[in-house]
């Protein structure tokens, strides 16, 4: 069962994402703004979305963002307690934005770090009812992966992914 209070979020969060588009000039003809919510007890608390490095072989993508800026905060705030969070990743077309195998591997590497335990993944998608999937973690790290588009066409196959 979806919260409803997703849908909120989401419609917030893709307010905002655009706007930071706006702002940045950065166009994409492929509708690949994403953001990612980490969620504790379903409240937003902290949020990373999509980096694009002109020349770069590597973009950052918005969970990598979103564990980075959280892990700081974690350091800061309770060092030693591991956090029980939530994932929210939403591409703002609505569309399906869940993780990809890059992505997938490095929540496994925070997780395995010992400061979050990452429990579900929400995630935008028209394949299921309502436009989210909710999946827990231990079960999306088991299922077929793929590569992001930008993996598969400027990253050569010896890079990360």
């Amino acid at each position: 069962m979806i919260n409803h209070k997703l849908y909120d979020l989401m419609d917030e969060f893709i307010k905002k994402r655009d706007a930071q588009t706006r702002a940045s000039g950065f166009t994409t003809v492929l509708n690949s703004n994403h953001i990612c919510l980490i969620l504790k007890d379903g409240h937003p608390i902290s949020y990373g979305s999509n980096i694009y490095l002109p020349n770069k072989k590597l973009n950052k993508h918005a969970e990598s963002n979103a564990l980075e800026k959280f892990e700081k905060i974690v350091k800061r705030v309770k060092p030693q307690k591991r956090q029980k969070i939530d994932l929210f990743i939403i591409r703002t077309n609505k569309s399906s934005s869940k993780p990809c195998n890059r992505c997938i591997n490095e929540m496994v590497s925070y997780n395995n770090r010992g400061k979050m335990d990452i429990r579900n993944i929400y995630y935008t998608s028209k394949d299921y009812l309502h436009g989210i999937r909710n999946v827990k973690f231990r079960k999306l790290v088991q299922e077929e992966r793929y590569y992001c588009s930008y993996d598969i066409h400027y990253n050569s196959a010896s890079s990360n992914v």
